[in-house]
């Protein structure tokens, strides 16, 4: 066993006992106020469109430039082969480690292009399609992963979406330490991710929230404020 397989196994399985608390590394809430992306398509093959031997997740239909066409999103997992071959690993161990792709494809002809897609790896967290503050009547995907250690350490974050049908991802963030993601009430993606104490135990006391709106073509921070956990004062 290579020195790197084994790290990551022993990663896999702290993640197994510790990542139960979901206010550790959640995945971005539901927004009741969006109404549903479905939206009716013919049947469409994926056939031949996503890597050799992945899976779909999950598949969702909307339309994210808002010119009336929808495309078409598919979150793919592949297992590190790698890893598997490790003894002792399990199934819940291996969909913590998952190789994945958010795809993005356009509906043309009765088929699907691929615009682009966007790579992650951990643990599949459900898709979102939101507005975005600034981005009119386009929607986004908000797609994250989670990174679990010792205890469930944060989430991987993208915020994609379809500009005059091109691809586009506006936020890569690999690590947000024992993150969440909301959409305010004014449609702002909120981030919201742990402030530790300085010295040699650090503890979590405080919470930053940073707010990601469109200015033009543009992801901006529009603001950002730090939330002092209960009992911490301020």
């Amino acid at each position: 066993m290579t020195a790197i397989h084994s790290m990551r196994l022993m990663t896999a399985i702290a993640l197994v006992a510790g990542c139960t608390e979901r206010a550790e590394g959640t995945a971005p809430a539901a927004n009741p106020r969006v109404p549903s992306a479905g939206i009716a398509l013919p049947p469409v093959t994926l056939t031949g469109l996503l890597p050799q031997g992945a899976r779909v997740e999950e598949q969702l239909t909307t339309d994210l430039d808002g010119d009336g066409v929808p495309e078409v999103v598919v979150l793919s997992s592949l297992e590190d082969a790698d890893l598997a071959k490790e003894e002792g690993v399990t199934k819940a161990q291996l969909r913590m480690n998952l190789e994945l792709g958010v795809h993005v494809f356009a509906t043309r002809n009765g088929g699907l292009v691929e615009l682009g897609a966007a790579a992650m790896t951990g643990g599949p967290q459900p898709l979102k399609i939101t507005p975005i503050e600034g981005g009119g009547a386009r929607r986004f995907v908000v797609a994250s992963a989670l990174h679990c250690g010792a205890s469930c350490a944060g989430i991987e974050l993208h915020l994609i979406g379809v500009r005059e049908g091109r691809f586009e991802a506006l936020l890569d963030r690999d690590r947000v330490d024992k993150g969440e993601v909301r959409i305010s009430a004014d449609n702002a993606l909120e981030v919201r991710e742990a402030m530790y104490s300085a010295g040699d135990e650090p503890e979590q006391v405080a919470v930053k929230v940073t707010r990601y709106v469109l200015r033009g073509p543009a992801l901006v921070v529009g603001a950002q404020r730090t939330e002092p956990l209960p009992g911490r004062g301020r």
